[in-house]
């Protein structure tokens, strides 16, 4: 699912952004560093990763992880990656990942004791090792 820029323009005015802030990822023997950018809609209960380059574990952690509204997660197209521990502890149910993404990293997804399904887009041709340890109610991996 990807939703164009006009549209998530009109869903600001209607619902409101909680909160949006900028991160710069943390570079981690990369050449160069990425802006990716996260924005939580609350109505929706909806956590939106934008930008281009890779999630990392970042400062974003600080400001979501305990907040229990956060049930979906929505990377869109440019996200080229999810870093190590970059989602550990997050306490959503689902996760929607763009063909855009070619690498899991390793411990991604470690504890998200919620998370029940995740579809992995043709493109990922790495997927770290425990990306999935200790997801609890994960009953189901789709893989292309």
């Amino acid at each position: 699912m990807s939703v164009s820029k006009k549209v998530l323009r009109k869903m600001k005015k209607v619902m409101g952004v909680v909160s949006a802030i900028p991160v710069l990822a943390a570079c981690s023997s990369q050449v160069s560093c990425a802006k990716v950018r996260a924005e939580l809609y609350a109505s929706l209960g909806t956590l939106h990763f934008f930008g281009k380059g890779v999630i990392k574990d970042c400062k974003w952690r600080d400001k979501y992880i305990m907040q229990p509204r956060i049930k979906n997660v929505v990377i869109h197209g440019g996200i080229t990656g999810i870093g190590y521990y970059a989602l550990h502890k997050l306490e959503m149910e689902e996760i929607t990942i763009p063909d855009s993404v070619t690498e899991i990293g390793s411990n991604a997804f470690w504890d998200c004791l919620y998370l029940k399904k995740i579809n992995i887009p043709n493109g990922v041709t790495i997927i770290g090792s425990g990306t999935f340890y200790n997801c609890s109610s994960l009953k189901e991996v789709n893989l292309p």
